[in-house]
């Protein structure tokens, strides 16, 4: 099978296990990371040693969420659109929805080869 594109406007939608509210949760949209971001986060995630290092991903959650969300909904009774998405709004998320956001930014932009063709 030839390799396919991945696509760039795609989106994806996600809660944080940390929001109680199961009947009205707050919902991250996302899209995938261009390129150019992944090859700049994923060369924080290497050691000196060269070895891959999970927690030096996991530092750059900050930065994978907000490069990735496009969109808050329901968010303290509103409603964000990316260009509304600033570092004041995301340090006011609790750092574990960060972190839980950040983790699901990463399952879906850093899938093997035959993930992503598929």
């Amino acid at each position: 099978m030839a390799l396919t594109g991945i696509n760039i406007k795609e989106t994806f939608e996600c809660s944080s296990a940390q929001d109680k509210d199961v009947n009205n949760p707050t919902i991250f949209v996302f899209s995938p990371l261009k390129n150019a971001d992944k090859i700049e986060v994923m060369s924080s995630a290497y050691g000196d040693d060269m070895k891959f290092d999970v927690k030096a991903l996991m530092r750059e959650s900050f930065t994978l969420v907000k490069k990735s969300l496009t969109q808050i909904k329901n968010f303290n009774g509103r409603d964000y659109k990316k260009e509304e998405i600033t570092d004041d709004l995301l340090d006011s998320l609790h750092v574990m929805v960060i972190s839980e956001i950040g983790s699901k930014i990463i399952e879906k932009n850093f899938l093997q080869v035959d993930e992503a063709k598929n």
